[in-house]
């Protein structure tokens, strides 16, 4: 083969096998978890340079598919948690989704809402009618369109999502203003979110609907928010506990199964 061949053919099969090597390093930080691998190890397993094993790193940081959480170790960023998020709810899962939100609805006799992050979008994923006369339409309540701060469930996903994850909010949908206490500024929007975390929950009151909602994580691989909607004179000290407590037992069970989701090829 002569060097002008060989050099052009070089220059196809180098950037399939760099883009083979950077989805094992994507493989390799899935299996590794939330703890992530040291540059070295990731370089050793996959028998490679330490130097290569960084530049691959560092073109798969800049487009968000890897994130380094200490120095010299590395994790899924939050794109490819994204796209591992999109597996997870697929027919099947919604499905089983749909019946633990069902569930939870019945328990409760109120309305039910479980939400992704999408893009900086929340995203219905289920939804549950209450069974009493006077009840809330979430779907209704949807439409108005009031954006993404409006609703409990939108400020859980807000509060328990990745730096970047935020940030593609706060291009989607700016900051809260009206729609959250006013908040008109980043440092009252970090302040009010860490209130969120430390309290494990958002609850609004808001044109007579009052509504709560709890995260749904396990391993950093996924978040969502689900959430309870009811009339506000339905809704007592006693009834806002009870509400939590089922929130916080739903949250589990949804966890548990797509825990058995991701781990099921």
């Amino acid at each position: 083969m002569s060097s002008i061949i060989l050099e052009s053919f070089m220059r196809l099969v180098s950037p399939v096998q760099s883009l083979e090597k950077g989805l094992v390093i994507l493989e390799r930080l899935a299996a590794a978890g939330a703890k992530g691998l040291t540059l070295t190890a990731l370089a050793e397993a996959m028998d490679i340079k330490v130097t290569t094993a960084h530049n691959l790193l560092k073109t798969l940081r800049l487009c968000g598919f890897a994130e380094q959480v200490d120095k010299g170790r590395y994790r899924l960023g939050w794109k490819a948690l994204s796209l591992a998020r999109g597996r997870l709810f697929g027919p099947v899962i919604q499905e089983r989704l749909a019946a633990l939100v069902g569930k939870l609805a019945g328990e409760l006799g109120e309305a039910v809402v479980l939400a992704a992050l999408s893009a900086g979008r929340r995203v219905v994923i289920a939804r549950a009618s209450g069974a009493g006369v006077v009840r809330v339409d979430t779907a209704a309540l949807d439409a108005r369109d009031e954006g993404f701060w409006s609703r409990v469930t939108g400020r859980v996903l807000a509060s328990w999502c990745e730096p970047q994850e935020l940030e593609a909010i706060l291009v989607d949908s700016g900051l809260p203003a009206g729609a959250w206490n006013g908040i008109d500024s980043r440092e009252l929007l970090a302040h009010r979110l860490a209130e969120v975390r430390a309290d494990g929950f958002a609850a609004q009151t808001a044109d007579d609907i009052a509504s709560i909602a709890v995260p749904v994580r396990a391993s950093g691989e996924w978040l969502l928010a689900v959430g309870a909607y009811l009339p506000a004179y339905r809704l007592s000290d006693e009834t806002r506990q009870r509400i939590l407590d089922a929130l916080r037992q739903s949250a589990a069970r949804i966890e548990q199964c797509l825990a058995h989701a991701a781990e099921t090829p």
